[in-house]
């Protein structure tokens, strides 16, 4: 039987990944004539004993700075038809594609086939980019490698007509302990590259990797330098356009942005849409760039046109989509350009409403690909939402835009409830708000939510999705927006809204209560009062969810922090009733270790208990003294912990009572420096 398909792999002495990749290869070797060839670079011998418990065909080579030597001691080792090469921290997840490929005879139609790495940017797996590299090729006796790193496979008329299989290798080499790996490689690798741009001037590719390394090093001047010089060698060559010159077009642009001359980017960009040696995808990111540019500079009728470009291309694209891959590159990938997408289309939006020109804005609104869910995340919803809080004055006319777009979004039917509302027609309005809630997504629940007690819709369909923890979010995102001098009209209507849920109408109350207290400055009995129902509410909530026990003596420190500081706040009460004052005075300083956040509040409750107190007015300035250092200390911890959200009403608060106190001073200037 001839082999139909030899496997080479470089390994090196790295031993993590290893027996993954040699175990990733199992259905290959099993459902193909198939031959592994190990090209050995390192010296541990415990790395060759787990080679050799799959292949006895194992080739020592001495490791000289030349990928493409290590890569053609396999190749001409090999006896395969075809011949595929991979690295020792490459894993496939599958082979299907690749068996059905041989296995049905389709490869007898190509000369050489891609698949897909998953390049991941971070080690939790959640992040990555995909692309299409050449990893198989029918052997040949011209076919060899080229290149001492970036290795390639040559002559390229050899690798035409080129197949693309679907299976996909997990990469996790460009990651490293603290994120994307750079200087270790490309202090390796711009040496080399410079070398082989000395034999060999007119090669392209040596420029377009340079850009690449200088790219990573953020060194934006010479990545340009790299890239121009790329462009340049390439157009002197008429018969053939080279993948990597596609690269170098799209991404140069953002080499001169990055220099912080957007004006010469803008420019450039222009010029490139000129030259003979573009294609459709680049084109495509080219006019993305520009509407970028435009966007940003406020040049809102050429923004306007690139948008339409962009969208003009990407279109051409749907309609072709082997272009999508066959004019794809390493980095620049449909996925990435898909993502630029929705940048393009804002950056329109921005545009339109610039102009009042609301035509361009119901076009480009169509131009979102709102039914496509797989491309629509929460974070172009919330970017759209932005651009809307940006033009209050201009609501109606957007919410009109979205009025008239056809799609079975529900964030377009929300759109189309606000502007029912709006229009006065709350029929309307709530047969959209209706169809909306059975089937949104949690980004809308908080603008539903508010829609819903605004008009007294029904929102049961969504308290019921959300949990306790996701609502603590969305109750301090509605608790920001609330008029304090409405508080209480707005809890009723929250209180009406959320009967039959009183744990989440609680999480809402008690933030809103805790808004009162630090941003209302309520003195004296009325300060009692307000504190004294936020730690009835504390001790509703808590009680309902936690047995008694846990409420008595030495058990409270099972509660949780915020529950803690509500019992030692009405203990304090009960001192300051029975007018012991020393305890009280104690009891706060219990409750401000507690919840040092609430530290401005529990002053002017030691204010309160001074005044009340007949001893107090001695020992006022030492027990202010004393307080004042303990707040100092928790506001200390607070900026070394950079949690200057929370101490800056802190820190207002205490100037307000110490005005020429320097140690506070130059703790505001901190918070400043670094906010």
């Amino acid at each position: 039987m001839k082999v139909q398909l030899s496997i080479a792999i470089l390994v090196s002495d790295r031993e993590a990944g290893l027996t993954r990749c040699l175990d990733s290869l199992r259905q290959l070797l099993c459902e193909l004539p198939c031959e592994l060839i190990v090209v050995f670079t390192g010296k541990n011998k415990k790395i060759l004993e787990t080679v050799h418990q799959y292949t006895d065909h194992v080739i020592p080579f001495e490791w000289c700075d030349d990928f493409s030597a290590a890569r053609n001691v396999g190749l001409n080792a090999s006896k395969g038809e075809w011949f595929m090469f991979l690295d020792d921290d490459e894993w496939f997840e599958n082979t299907d594609s690749i068996c059905r490929f041989f296995q049905s005879g389709e490869y007898r139609k190509y000369n050489a086939a891609s698949y897909i790495v998953r390049n991941y940017t971070e080690w939790s797996g959640g992040a990555y980019t995909d692309v299409y590299v050449l990893r198989m090729v029918k052997r040949t006796s011209e076919i060899c490698f080229r290149g001492t790193i970036h290795e390639c496979l040559s002559p390229s008329r050899s690798l035409i007509p080129m197949k693309y299989v679907e299976d996909f290798a997990h990469h996790y080499g460009y990651v490293s302990k603290k994120g994307i790996k750079s200087g270790g490689r490309a202090k390796r690798n711009i040496p080399l590259l410079l070398e082989e741009i000395e034999k060999e001037p007119l090669n392209g590719k040596n420029y377009m990797q340079l850009a690449q390394e200088y790219r990573n090093e953020k060194d934006y001047e010479k990545a340009e330098k790299y890239a121009s010089k790329c462009i340049e060698v390439c157009a002197k060559n008429k018969k053939e356009i080279f993948f990597y010159e596609y690269w170098v077009m799209v991404m140069l642009p953002s080499f001169i942005v990055l220099r912080g001359e957007p004006e010469r980017a803008l420019e450039t960009a222009r010029k490139l849409l000129k030259s003979e040696h573009g294609c459709e995808f680049v084109h495509m990111c080219l006019y993305g760039s520009i509407a970028e540019l435009c966007g940003k500079m406020h040049r809102d009728e050429e923004c306007l046109d690139a948008v339409r470009k962009f969208y003009e291309q990407k279109q051409y694209l749907d309609a072709h989509r082997e272009l999508w891959v066959n004019q794809a590159m390493a980095g620049v990938t449909e996925s990435s350009v898909r993502a630029q997408a929705h940048s393009s289309y804002l950056n329109g939006l921005y545009c339109g409403v610039r102009l009042k020109d609301y035509k361009s804005v119901r076009e480009i609104l169509g131009m979102i690909p709102w039914n496509q869910k797989s491309e629509m995340e929460d974070g172009h919803y919330a970017a759209i939402e932005e651009w809307k809080e940006n033009y209050p004055e201009q609501s109606r006319e957007i919410l009109e835009c979205f009025s008239r777009l056809e799609s079975e979004d529900p964030y377009i039917d929300f759109q189309k409830a606000l502007y029912a509302e709006k229009e006065g027609d709350l029929g309307r309005a709530e047969e959209y708000f209706t169809r909306c809630c059975e089937k949104s997504g949690e980004f809308i629940w908080r603008g539903m939510m508010e829609m819903g007690v605004r008009n007294g819709f029904d929102i049961t369909v969504i308290l019921k999705q959300i949990s306790l923890e996701k609502w603590n979010s969305y109750a301090a995102a509605i608790v920001r927006d609330i008029e304090l001098d409405r508080y209480e009209e707005y809890l009723e209507n929250y209180r009406e809204a959320f009967r039959g849920f009183p744990f989440h109408f609680s999480c809402l109350e008690q933030q809103l209560y805790v808004r009162l207290m630090l941003e209302q400055v309520h003195l004296g009995e009325r300060l009692v009062l307000t504190l004294g129902t936020f730690c009835r509410i504390l001790s509703d909530y808590y009680r309902s969810l936690y047995r008694e026990e846990n409420f008595e003596g030495d058990n409270v420190f099972r509660l949780p922090a915020i529950c803690q500081f509500g019992i030692a706040i009405q203990d304090t009460f009960e001192k300051i009733e029975n007018e012991n004052w020393g305890d009280a005075v104690k009891g706060l300083r219990k409750a401000l270790d507690i919840h040092p956040g609430l530290s401005v509040v529990i002053k002017r409750l030691l204010d309160h208990v001074i005044e009340k107190s007949e001893e107090a007015s001695r020992k006022k300035g030492e027990e202010f003294e004393a307080l004042s250092v303990q707040i100092k200390q928790a506001l200390r911890g607070m900026i070394e912990r950079q949690e200057y959200c929370q101490a800056e009403p802190v820190i207002a608060q205490l100037l307000s009572l110490l005005p020429n106190d320097m140690e506070v001073l130059k703790m505001k200037q901190i918070m400043l420096q670094n906010a």
